[in-house]
C-alpha cells in the first residue's frame, strides 16, 4: 500500500473512532427549540391572556334595538374555541364579521362600525334605519321602509302616511328585504318634496310600476316614467300646476300624465 492511501486509511479510521454528538448537544437544536418555545408562548399569550380577553364592550347610537341585545351577540361572536378552550382575545376579534352579523340580526340597523380598543374593549357604533315612509305587501303587511328601499319593522296599516307598493304586488316580505331600488326611492322623495313645498299637496300612496303612479292627497294622479329624466318631468309638473291648473281646478282634477317627453296631459 502507497504512503499516501495509507494516510488516509488512518485518517479515515481517526474520524470513525470519534464520537458522534447527539441532537440536543447541537447548537443548532437549541436555537430551533428557543424559536419554536417563543413561538408558542407568543400565541398561548396572545389569545389566552387575561388581560387581552375583551372585558368591555361599548355601544352608541341605538335607540330601538336594546343594548343588551347586541351586547349578546358580540359576546357570542367574539367568544372562539382553540384546542378546546374558550378564548375572547382581542387580537382574535374579526370586526367585518361581527359587523355582518349584527346587520344581519337586526334589520333596523342600517350601519354599524366596530372598533378594537387595545388591550381588551370594543366600541360598536349603530346607525339605525330612519322610516321614510310605509311599504305594504299583498297580503297587507305593512312595514317601515327607509329612503335605500329596505324594510325593517312590521307597523300597523297607516293613516294619513304615505304608503309605497309594487305592481305587480309583492307577496309575503320580511324585515331586511330591499323591495325598492334606491333610484326609485329618490325620485319618490323629489315628487313628495316638490308637491308639498310648492304647492302644500301631500303623496298619498306611491304605486311603483310602469310609470310609476303617484296619487295625491287631494285624490288625483299622476303618471311618472322611471326610465325619463325625473327632474324634467317635476318641472312639467311645477310649470302645470303654476301656470294651468288652479288651486280650483285641482278639485277636479283626475290625472296628469307626464311619460311624454314633449308635452303632459291631464283631465
Amino acid at each position: 500500500m502507497s504512503h499516501r492511501h495509507k494516510h488516509l486509511h488512518r485518517k479515515q479510521k481517526v474520524r470513525s473512532l470519534r464520537k458522534k454528538k447527539k441532537v440536543y448537544q447541537l447548537r443548532s437544536f437549541w436555537i430551533v427549540f428557543a424559536a419554536v418555545l417563543l413561538g408558542a408562548l407568543a400565541i398561548y399569550f396572545g389569545i389566552f391572556f387575561s388581560a387581552i380577553q375583551i372585558q368591555h364592550i361599548a355601544i352608541a347610537g341605538n335607540q330601538k334595538v336594546a343594548t343588551g341585545d347586541i351586547e349578546k351577540l358580540a359576546e357570542k361572536n367574539s367568544t372562539t374555541k382553540v384546542l378546546g378552550l374558550s378564548s375572547q382575545s382581542i387580537f382574535l376579534e374579526n370586526p367585518i364579521a361581527l359587523k355582518n352579523d349584527i346587520l344581519h340580526a337586526f334589520p333596523q340597523i342600517g350601519d354599524v362600525s366596530v372598533q378594537k380598543k387595545y388591550p381588551s374593549s370594543l366600541f360598536i357604533m349603530v346607525q339605525e334605519r330612519q322610516p321614510f315612509s310605509v311599504f305594504c305587501d299583498s297580503l297587507t303587511n305593512c312595514f317601515s321602509i327607509d329612503n335605500t328601499g329596505v324594510i325593517f319593522e312590521q307597523v300597523q296599516a297607516p293613516v294619513g302616511v304615505m304608503t309605497i307598493s309594487t305592481e305587480p304586488a309583492q307577496l309575503e316580505v320580511f324585515a331586511g328585504e330591499d323591495v325598492v331600488n334606491k333610484n326609485v326611492m329618490d325620485a319618490i322623495g323629489k315628487i313628495q318634496t316638490s308637491l308639498k313645498q310648492n304647492f302644500n299637496i301631500d303623496v298619498a300612496q306611491a304605486l311603483v310600476s310602469d310609470p310609476l303612479i303617484i296619487t295625491t292627497s287631494e285624490k288625483w294622479k299622476i303618471y311618472f316614467d322611471l326610465t325619463q329624466d325625473i327632474d324634467l318631468q317635476i318641472t312639467k309638473l311645477n310649470t302645470l300646476l303654476k301656470n294651468q291648473i288652479s288651486t280650483s281646478d285641482r278639485k277636479t282634477l283626475q290625472y296628469i300624465y307626464l311619460q311624454y317627453q314633449d308635452r303632459a296631459y291631464y283631465k
